[in-house]
């Protein structure tokens, strides 16, 4: 039998409608006068209350035996059927209010959608709603098996463990701290201490003003420091908010994550569509040896749509790898490989001549605009050097591989993070190496390995790598592939 949406989302419906109506007839009134107030009140009743209803009493689901039943559309009817065993990933969000009334945003993602949409959307329906379409999906995506018990006749249940890891509140404000996502908040803070003689009253705004002016360095330092903590704290507020209470369980072939407190999320996929796992590490977390994990899915389930990776740990320690890991994706080898090729430490001109450039290009637009400052226009100089001298350097120690038995580890640094890849054989689309212009008849070449993630490929790009190893990468690429 179709059901229809949770009442509450109706009523949402109407308020934001309603709204968005208001504030558009507000601006309209300005410019046709001759209109009837019964007409304007018409108008609200029928965009704002009437069409969402209407709409709202055409999206329906129902879970069949087979699939997943949605019909939608107002003016242009949509009926979509979703088979069970084509879902890839399950994702819930609780905002505060759905989580008062134990309601849920469902999105069902698939292998086979172009967009980068999800497949469906489930706007309010109930927890157990949800729970019963997780159970349908794990039910049609693997076959029940039922155990035949020789001896003895009166053996008793065993409870299994699940494999679950949660994050320690300690690593969780290291984290928070650690994130470059402080960048955007410090120049937000500082714009608005910028622009707070123009906030403030004027007593208190020439008060500052005239302290600030007959300061030290001691007062311009203060406000740096007090800008820097506020924009840490914020960043960290921000950070809690998304990921506390953050559990990851697996259950077979289905894992589960949880996180968030005002704005609380659930997130299911299956080990099998896992593409590829990345572990990333800032180079301030370097120094505390913490990791995030990230796995490629063939579904857009990512954190952001902009990105092809879903979040799978946060943040964990670099000595739990080995004991979290293969508990929560057994298919993956993630010992230390016997051998693993990294670069020697010539080929960091290589890295450092590609942003060469840069330095020729810098001095060119010193010249037009810093000329009368030559002593700044000489420390923008020295400090670009010792920037980009800095990510060369890093880019260079940080790639390598390593050839295992049926997976290819991966590392490379961008932006002084560093990313090491594991990628089993059978996810690898396609496999490449190429030689720039420069390079030709040279013993160096880039080795380029996409595997599928969303509704698109990813690209893991090596670069600067000895041509024996690229050509060993790819002999064991083309013999695993024919055996």
């Amino acid at each position: 039998m179709p059901r229809h949406q949770h009442f509450l989302t109706l009523v949402l419906t109407i308020l934001r409608s309603t709204f968005n109506i208001l504030i558009a007839l507000l601006i309209l009134i300005k410019f046709t006068t001759h209109l009837s107030g019964w007409l304007w009140l018409l108008l609200i009743i029928v965009l704002g209350v009437v069409l969402p209803s209407w709409q709202y009493m055409l999206n329906r689901y129902t879970f069949t035996a087979n699939d997943v039943h949605l019909q939608s559309g107002l003016f242009w009817k949509k009926d979509v059927h979703i088979p069970y065993e084509r879902i890839q990933t399950i994702q819930r969000k609780q905002s505060l209010l759905y989580q008062i009334f134990r309601l849920a945003r469902v999105t069902i993602d698939t292998s086979g959608k172009s967009s980068g949409e999800a497949e469906a959307v489930l706007p309010g329906v109930k927890l157990s709603v949800a729970d019963e379409l997780e159970l349908l999906r794990a039910q049609h995506h693997q076959a029940p098996v039922t155990p035949v018990v020789l001896w003895p006749q009166n053996i008793k249940a065993v409870p299994v463990s699940q494999p679950n890891y949660t994050i320690s509140p300690k690593n969780l404000f290291i984290y928070g701290l650690t994130s470059l996502g402080i960048l955007p908040i410090l120049i937000g803070v500082w714009f608005v201490y910028d622009q707070i003689g123009d906030l403030l009253p004027k007593r208190y705004a020439h008060w500052l003003v005239n302290n600030y002016q007959h300061g030290t360095w001691q007062v311009l330092l203060a406000v740096i420091l007090l800008i820097f903590i506020l924009a840490a704290l914020i960043n960290l507020v921000k950070t809690v908010n998304k990921y506390y209470g953050f559990n990851i369980t697996r259950t077979d072939h289905a894992v589960e994550l949880q996180r968030g407190l005002i704005n609380h999320a659930t997130v299911h996929f299956d080990t099998r569509k896992v593409q590829a796992v990345q572990f990333e590490q800032s180079l301030l977390r370097r120094a505390f040896h913490l990791v995030t994990v990230k796995v490629l899915l063939a579904s857009n389930a990512a954190d952001d749509e902009s990105e092809a990776e879903l979040t799978m740990i946060p943040v964990i320690p670099m000595k739990s790898l080995t004991k979290v890991m293969p508990s929560l994706l057994p298919d993956f080898d993630y010992g230390i490989p016997q051998q693993f090729t990294s670069l020697p430490n010539e080929r960091f001109w290589y890295f450092w001549r590609i942003r060469l450039w840069w330095l020729l290009l810098v001095p060119g637009i010193e010249a037009l605009w810093l000329w009368h400052y030559q002593l700044l226009a000489i420390i923008t100089l020295i400090v670009l050097i010792a920037w980009f001298t800095s990510l060369a350097w890093f880019a260079n120690h940080d790639v390598g591989l390593a050839i295992m038995a049926d997976q290819l580890l991966l590392q490379k640094a961008r932006n002084f993070k560093k990313t090491w890849t594991l990628v089993k054989h059978v996810k690898i689309q396609s496999l490449a190496i190429n030689q720039s212009l420069w390079l030709i008849n040279s013993d160096i070449a880039h080795l380029s390995v996409d595997v599928r993630a969303a509704n698109s490929s990813h690209s893991i790009d090596l670069r600067y790598l000895n041509l024996a190893d690229t050509l060993a990468v790819q002999k064991w690429y083309t013999t695993t592939s024919l055996n």
